[in-house]
């Protein structure tokens, strides 16, 4: 044991039969005139099933969100550097996760937003009031643009520190022509309703089977 104390974890049984966790900590002291330890020990099953508990809904959330196609989710780090890529972000945009994680989502944008400012104003919207929601056009890797609905929610942990953003982002076409009616947009109105209360569903959907909340507490 080293001079400055130690502390180590053990499962051991207690006399109900119960698997416990307890954390040994032993501090060096002097006793009477005589080198001696003092030891706690704290039983940490609580925390250890909490923290087990965490584990497998972030194990949970991560397969969710790759699972999902139809929408590109990923989330930024609080600069807007992408972090993660689930396969719906693949399908829609074209990189893979190894070419664009690290990479700045500006990247999505037309040139003339990216020179506008716009990324760095959508991500202080989001970071102000919480979220940001827009459609407007997008770049995929091969140079063609879509037409996207997007919603940048701000991510914050229990103190209220920024963590980053979770993007999501759903695709109505190629070529879609904002206010255009027909046939060959009669599709489009729906798509928008089913993309605008995507978001609220899929933070529903990971609270109730993750049981603890991605997005920012307190909003709709």
């Amino acid at each position: 044991m080293s001079a400055d104390g130690d502390i180590w974890s053990l499962e051991t049984r207690h006399e109900s039969g119960e698997v416990i966790y307890v954390e040994v900590t032993s501090h060096p002291l002097v006793y009477e005139g005589k080198d001696a330890r003092l030891v706690v020990a704290m039983d940490i099953t609580k925390r250890k099933h909490a923290e087990e508990a965490l584990r497998r809904s972030e194990e949970l959330f991560r397969l969710l969100v790759s699972g999902v196609n139809d929408y590109a989710i990923l989330m930024l780090d609080p600069e807007g550097y992408v972090v993660s890529w689930n396969a719906g972000a693949e399908r829609i945009k074209g990189y893979k996760a190894e070419e664009i994680i690290g990479k700045h989502f500006s990247r999505f944008y037309l040139q003339e937003a990216v020179q506008s400012g716009k990324p760095a104003q959508a991500l202080q919207v989001a970071m102000e009031r919480g979220r940001y929601e827009e459609e407007g056009w997008r770049m995929r890797k091969d140079g063609t643009r879509f037409w996207a609905n997007v919603s940048i929610t701000a991510v914050r942990d229990s103190e209220g520190y920024l963590r980053g953003f979770g993007k999501v982002t759903g695709r109505h076409g190629t070529q879609v022509i904002p206010g255009k009616t027909g046939a060959a947009f009669g599709g489009v109105g729906s798509a928008n309703k089913e993309l605008e209360h995507f978001p609220i569903r899929f933070r529903m959907t990971c609270e109730r089977r993750c049981g603890h909340r991605w997005f920012q507490p307190g909003f709709a």
